[in-house]
């Protein structure tokens, strides 16, 4: 059976399979990719209702179940596809994180991923991007950074905030956007070695 080239499974943050998702969406095909969300929470979340999409997905879901159901969908997703590739946002990063070291994932990119650092046993098995803005409540960006010494893994930090590259939030940061899809774009279509 003929294989298809490459795949992105898009992971998603708290809010669901909202229009920031549709968004990068069209962005992944329009660089040639296959794109599969799976959908990791059964609700979609307005930006306000922060804290209830967090504590929903915290108590109803969590890290683990979720991180199930994505390897499910990796998985059935090498079986069409030559190369798996997984992008996350927020919780979707972690997540991605934590499939990364799958022998399907040829790619990883990690966008403000804060609960990487819970998990830093994992070891990927292909390059791993790790982006976030420079200023995060929940941690210190650039002290991770400093000491994030693993093989495949780059981490980097941009100006702004989390919600950086999400061009309908209030943090969104055009700047730091521009840059990020630079790097996006880059890191998926480095040539695959072997």
């Amino acid at each position: 059976m003929r294989k298809w080239k490459a795949v992105v499974v898009l992971l998603h943050e708290i809010y669901g399979l909202n229009d920031h998702m549709k968004h990068y969406e069209k962005w992944l095909r329009q660089q040639g990719f296959e794109v599969v969300i799976p959908s990791l929470i059964p609700s979609v979340f307005s930006y306000k209702e922060e804290e209830v999409a967090y504590e929903s997905f915290m108590n109803e879901i969590g890290f683990q179940s979720a991180s199930k159901h994505a390897r499910e969908v990796i998985e059935e997703c090498s079986r069409t596809f030559e190369r798996v590739y997984v992008v996350g946002f927020s919780i979707g990063a972690t997540i991605a994180w934590m499939c990364s070291p799958m022998p399907e994932v040829k790619r990883t990119v990690c966008f403000y991923g804060s609960r990487i650092r819970d998990y830093g046993e994992i070891r990927p098995q292909s390059p791993t991007l790790l982006l976030y803005g420079e200023s995060e409540p929940s941690f210190p960006v650039e002290e991770f950074i400093r000491h994030i010494k693993i093989e495949h893994v780059t981490a980097l930090s941009v100006a702004g905030s989390y919600g950086f590259a999400d061009p309908f939030s209030k943090r969104f940061h055009k700047p730091s956007y521009e840059v990020a899809l630079s790097l996006l774009s880059n890191h998926l279509h480095l040539k695959q070695r072997g």
